[in-house]
């Protein structure tokens, strides 16, 4: 079986597939509890919605008269990350203010971090850590965080940003 042994919990779209095998006219596919299978039952190639559950993706080949020994393959689950607390910094600013300052407190286990700024703006210093520097432009929106464990998003923190025009 092909496909990822490491997956994001609640991750969409993972596919598994095998070889087409001589014979087989179906093939009975099974997942970790909580997991779905959303397309592709039957065949030689699936996708799968997971849950919070690791265990074995495994199928076995069908012919009209018996069913295969089934192959398995294990997958892990990595748990997402907890959201963010509030950020700190300014929530109201001048246009084409640089330098701003934006902080969260540390998430547990969270490998990563990534800010989104306003359209217009950008993440001066600090991407990737709890802390960044913004460089505004002339649009209001939100600053906001997520955090990561080895690739796996969870829920982002926000806060709006109101930018005033320069006389």
């Amino acid at each position: 079986i092909t496909g990822n042994i490491t997956v994001c919990e609640s991750a969409e779209g993972e596919i598994y597939s095998i070889s087409p095998v001589t014979g087989a006219i179906a093939y009975e596919w099974s997942v970790p509890s909580g997991a779905t299978i959303t397309d592709g039952d039957g065949t030689n190639e699936i996708t799968v919605l997971f849950g919070s559950t690791a265990g074995n993706v495994s199928v076995s080949a069908v012919n009209g008269c018996t069913t295969g020994t089934a192959r398995d393959l294990a997958v892990a689950i990595t748990d997402l990350p907890d959201q963010p607390g509030a950020i700190t910094g300014d929530t109201a600013v001048c246009a084409s203010d640089t330098g701003i300052a934006y902080s969260i407190a540390a998430v547990p286990n969270a490998t990563g971090y990534t800010w989104t700024v306003p359209s217009g703006a950008i993440v001066a210093s600090g991407q990737g850590t709890t802390a960044i520097t913004v460089d505004f432009g002339a649009t209001s929106g939100n600053v906001s965080v997520v955090a990561d464990t080895n690739g796996c998003a969870g829920l982002a923190a926000s806060t709006a940003v109101t930018v005033t025009s320069i006389p």
